[in-house]
């Protein structure tokens, strides 16, 4: 008889540490899937962030080419705007080439002392000294 309630005893006491052991592999695995689920959902964290990254390389790569076609703009103006001065400038010159230069030497030119005439020293009346 003791001897059967000391086979009885390991024999509950093995169940008992074949459940606890069991309860152990539950929990661990539990663990584990909670484990790998965080892994996977700071992994889609990851994934968004890097979209959010790329996102903003692509908008300041936007934003730095609209500032580039700006600034190519600007500088097609300015050049315009240069050029738009030269001819003006250069219509002034003509226009003052042709009144001032072209008019006045006719102008001259039909005028009894031009010519050879203009290059003869005029003489002109003696002071008296007395």
């Amino acid at each position: 008889m003791p001897q059967d309630a000391w086979f009885e005893a390991l024999q509950y006491a093995a169940i008992v540490e074949n459940e606890f052991v069991h309860h152990i592999e539950l929990g661990a695995l539990r663990c584990l899937v909670l484990v790998f689920v965080f892994l996977f959902f700071l992994f889609l964290l990851y994934l968004f962030l890097l979209y959010l990254f790329l996102l903003y390389l692509f908008l300041l790569y936007l934003f730095l080419l609209y500032l580039f076609l700006l600034y190519l703009f600007l500088l097609y103006l300015f050049l315009l705007y240069l050029f738009l001065l030269y001819l003006f400038l250069l219509y002034l010159f003509l226009l003052y080439l042709f009144l001032f230069v072209i008019v006045f030497q006719a102008s001259c030119e039909s005028s009894p002392t031009s010519g050879l005439a203009s290059q003869v020293a005029i003489p002109l009346p003696r002071q008296n000294r007395y």
